[in-house]
């Protein structure tokens, strides 16, 4: 039977803790540490961790843990240059507030991208034509069940190109924590068109205004 070494004792200590291994693998494992010391140690202070961990049984997720995963993931995700490059104008333009400069880099860009697209395309298309850009447009979203008073709660909420919720800000409206908990399962389950860029999905911003008032009478 093969002897093993240190090193493939302990890559195969979680699995055999687990009772994961084969017949042969357990038998090899338990010869290892009935005579390596340090393996065994380690074997040990593995066993420890895990049965620490499972005295505390099991962790209830928060409620907004879809909602950060779904921005985990669109951040991750490919993003194009050209949204990349918005991201960071917008960043940068932000603090600074300086309407007319914005406007004129962003007339620099736009005619830069025009340029680019009427030499590198054929000059016969048969192409339908499509705007420059669209903004998102909602498509479905689940209604309040709590009060928001006259004013509403008015959000900024960042899509993906899917048009999915990816981040938020409360602009106008104050919430408590189960209010906060509510918006945020809300958020997840709207769905929006996606904004367009040359006719294809991208990322986008837009505002919405939830609305609930209840009158008792």
């Amino acid at each position: 039977m093969k002897v093993m070494t240190c090193k493939e004792t302990r890559e195969n200590l979680s699995n055999y803790l687990d009772q994961a291994v084969t017949w042969e693998q357990e038998t090899a494992l338990r010869r290892h540490l009935a005579g390596c010391d340090g393996c065994t140690e380690i074997a040990e202070q593995l066993q420890g961790v895990r049965e620490l961990v499972a005295a505390h049984g099991r962790v209830n997720p928060p409620p907004d843990l879809a909602l950060r995963i779904r921005l985990q993931v669109s951040h991750c995700s490919q993003i194009t240059f050209w949204n990349r490059l918005t991201v960071r104008l917008d960043n940068i333009l932000r603090p600074v507030a300086l309407p007319a400069t914005a406007g004129l880099l962003a007339t620099v860009i736009t005619f830069g991208v025009m340029m680019h697209t009427f030499f590198t395309r054929p000059l016969i298309s048969e192409d339908v034509p499509v705007s420059l850009t669209t903004p998102p447009r909602l498509r479905t979203s689940p209604s309040l069940t709590f009060n928001t008073g006259d004013e509403g709660i008015v959000v900024e909420a960042n899509l993906d190109n899917q048009g999915r919720v990816v981040d938020y800000r409360v602009i106008i409206g104050s919430l408590d924590p189960r209010q906060l908990s509510e918006l945020r399962n809300i958020l997840v389950f709207t769905q929006f068109e996606p904004a367009t860029l040359f006719g294809k999905p991208t990322y986008g911003r837009t505002v919405i205004n939830f609305r609930r008032v209840s009158v008792k009478g």
